[in-house]
């Protein structure tokens, strides 16, 4: 009796634990716009691919593809980051570090250079923030469906949608020439993790048919050490060489 008595109780607190686990999707929503005034630093990965292919003949007429890694503090904008680009033909490297009134730049290797004076417009007016990815969760919400496995909640929506087009379009500069919005294929997940309730991915195909090609955009954003980074300084090495250059 007491051995079927604590079973019960066990179950019963099994049950408990896991509908105090499960949010519906518009309390995921609501509880992802509220936590956005926690997030205050991060690592991010933001992965882009172009490419334009004749559909007849499957040749690639046009490519391009960017990787950004950055350290950001939206408390002080202060952020470091290197960008990897390549459009088939030629490519770019690039570092930098924005840290309180001050910024460093170096293209391909070329050396640091002092550029405080463009620093806002270089590094610090960035649409690809934390606060520009949180109405994607809600537009996303409404036009897709939400799973969920042991750890995060995952948006996914495979379909035309102009509003999740308008949400995306601003933060990843998207481009499909003359494909009206209404016409541009989505398949996308975006997965919340379940104890912060934060963003933690993103992952969008984009796709379009003009004039005989297939134009087609890939976006991958992924945040790491969300709010564990330490402060950000600039290394004197780096403020030396740009003071005197060679």
């Amino acid at each position: 009796m007491k051995k079927s008595v604590l079973s019960s109780v066990l179950v019963a607190t099994f049950l408990l634990m896991g509908c105090e686990q499960s949010l519906s999707s518009e309390e995921v929503v609501t509880e992802v716009k509220a936590n956005q005034e926690t997030v205050e630093n991060y690592q991010a990965v933001i992965e882009l691919a172009v490419s334009i292919t004749n559909q007849d003949s499957g040749e690639v007429i046009q490519e391009s593809n960017s990787d950004t890694e950055i350290a950001f503090d939206e408390t002080n904008l202060d952020n470091y980051g290197t960008i990897s680009a390549s459009d088939g033909t030629n490519t770019m490297e690039q570092e930098h570090y924005s840290i309180g009134d001050e910024a460093y730049l170096n293209i391909n290797g070329q050396g640091w250079m002092d550029v405080s004076a463009q620093q806002e417009s270089l590094f610090q007016n960035t649409g690809t923030t934390y606060e520009h990815l949180v109405p994607i969760v809600e537009t996303i919400s409404k036009v897709g469906e939400m799973t969920e496995d042991e750890d995060s909640y995952i948006y996914s929506f495979q379909g035309v949608s102009e509003e999740l087009y308008s949400v995306l379009e601003s933060p990843y500069s998207l481009s499909f020439g003359t494909v009206p919005p209404n016409e541009v294929e989505h398949d996308a997940t975006l997965v919340i993790d379940k104890e912060t309730l934060i963003i933690e991915e993103l992952n969008s195909k984009l796709s379009g048919e003009q004039e005989g090609h297939e134009l087609l955009m890939n976006i991958k954003h992924a945040y790491d050490n969300m709010n564990k980074m330490n402060d950000m300084t600039i290394p004197q090495e780096i403020i030396d060489a740009a003071a005197n250059p060679q």
